[in-house]
């Protein structure tokens, strides 16, 4: 227990290190692109899409006839009852049986029209569900980066705020220095 913790630690350590020191700065497009890869309600819309497209592939495959075919084969040896002769007979015989069956739907009451129908309009909601998780995601991104914007300008404009009001105390202390005497300014 101890070695695999020995051996994990500078794996998990080199993943981790090498993953917070690559930064790299995002776009807005590259931080689209990365959660409508990554992002699981986006995916579980995928998912159900496709599923919907396979009961649609399914629908329209119950109109095709269905064909099965078997064939058995067999060997017996022993003691049997020749007819021909009316007597027993010791030996082997061949056994065999073929069969095939198909099934084909000629109606049922419009119902496999109406499941196809109905797994069409399906897929069209699932891929309408893809596309508004997808908007509604971009749109929070979209939004978020925007934040993510005005914060920083915030940060320079607060930083140049800073700037200008330490010069501006700067000069304030140069100028009433300048008219102070000596035992006003040990009372300031």
């Amino acid at each position: 227990m101890r070695i695999t913790y020995f051996l994990l630690t500078p794996i998990v350590i080199l993943f981790f290190s090498s993953v917070l020191f690559s930064q790299k700065k995002w776009s807005l497009d590259d931080c689209i692109n990365y959660a409508d890869k990554n992002n699981l309600q986006v995916q579980q819309a995928q998912y159900s899409s496709r599923i919907n497209e396979a009961y649609l592939r399914q629908a329209k495959a119950q109109r095709l006839p269905n064909l099965s075919a078997s064939v058995n084969a067999g060997y017996a040896w022993g003691q049997t009852f020749d007819q021909a002769r009316l007597q027993q007979v010791n030996g082997g015989y061949y056994t065999g049986s073929f069969s095939t069956n198909l099934n084909m739907p000629l109606f049922k009451g419009g119902s496999l029209q109406n499941s196809i129908h109905q797994n069409q309009l399906l897929v069209e909601a699932g891929n309408y569900d893809v596309a508004t998780a997808k908007e509604n995601l971009n749109l929070m991104i979209a939004q978020v980066y925007l934040q993510i914007l005005q914060l920083e300008e915030q940060i320079v404009n607060s930083n140049n705020q800073i700037t200008s009001s330490s010069e501006q105390l700067k000069n304030t202390k140069a100028v009433s220095y300048t008219h102070l005497t000596l035992p006003t300014i040990y009372s300031v």
